[in-house]
């Protein structure tokens, strides 16, 4: 007998303190002392009990275990604060792990560990999970109108005041693309220069008096499609250019009002 007491191995300390938790749970908090517990988990070496009570020490200093009337149970406020702070963790995870992407939005996926911007899919309205550690950026994908002043030159050289609005809004399908390659500042950085630059190129082309008479809807126009041939390979949608008002330098303005004058006078006395 003393022989097969020998040659038992020694059970590991890490086991032997969980087989002591998972007995103080089975009791359901109930106090018990050590020799009950080294009943339950029929241990009758001398070594081994004296483990127990080594191990049930460690418990107590720890918190994790808390002494009535001489007996042992656990501490069930230590447990209950860890368990709160468990559910806090996973609440705050739950959190940061979920986005709601409105009407007239759209989302690009940046991932963070697996190749940067998810080029392959929009993510369109409703609740999506994204892990904390990736970014979900929102666009506005709905048409949107931008208003721009600009100071340009007619084909004489006269400056001419252009106030201009643009109806646009971004390429769904690319949104990913445009994000990528473009960036969330794209407005700034795109479509506004563009304009800029298509309505010097069209207005240089007329002279003050063709802007301020019949010209306006054709400037809108070649306005537009100019600027559309340029975004449209940008991952831009222009849907309109309009032309709110056309402002010429004074002097000139005076001078075609005066020409008008003369032209119409000849006719109203004929009449």
């Amino acid at each position: 007998m003393s022989k097969r007491n020998k040659n038992r191995k020694k059970p590991n300390n890490s086991n032997l303190t969980q087989s002591i938790l998972t007995t103080l749970r089975k009791q359901n908090s109930k106090p018990t002392n050590y020799k009950q517990i080294a009943s339950i988990l029929d241990v009758t070496d001398t070594t081994i009990r004296n483990l127990i009570i080594k191990i049930l020490k460690k418990l107590q200093s720890e918190d994790k275990i808390e002494e009535e009337d001489e007996n042992l149970k656990l501490n069930n406020l230590h447990y209950s604060t860890n368990l709160i702070f468990l559910i806090l963790f996973f609440v705050i995870i739950l959190f940061k792990s979920t986005i709601t992407i409105r009407s007239g939005q759209a989302g690009v996926l940046y991932k963070t560990f697996s190749g940067g911007v998810d080029t392959e899919q929009t993510y369109g309205e409703g609740f999506h999970f994204v892990a904390p550690w990736n970014k979900m950026i929102i666009y506005a994908v709905r048409q949107q109108e931008v208003f721009e002043k600009m100071s340009v030159l007619s084909s004489n050289g006269l400056e001419i005041k252009l106030d201009a609005s643009a109806w646009f809004q971004p390429d769904y399908e690319s949104l990913a693309k445009l994000h990528q390659e473009k960036g969330e500042d794209y407005i700034e950085r795109i479509l506004l220069p563009t304009i800029r630059s298509a309505a010097r190129s069209v207005v240089g082309r007329y002279t003050p008096e063709q802007l301020y008479s019949s010209k306006r809807d054709a400037i809108q126009k070649e306005i537009f499609e100019e600027s559309k041939k340029i975004v449209e390979s940008q991952y831009i949608q222009l849907n309109e250019i309009l032309v709110r008002d056309v402002t010429l330098p004074p002097t000139i303005k005076e001078a075609i009002a005066v020409s008008y004058t003369h032209l119409t006078l000849p006719t109203i006395y004929s009449v």
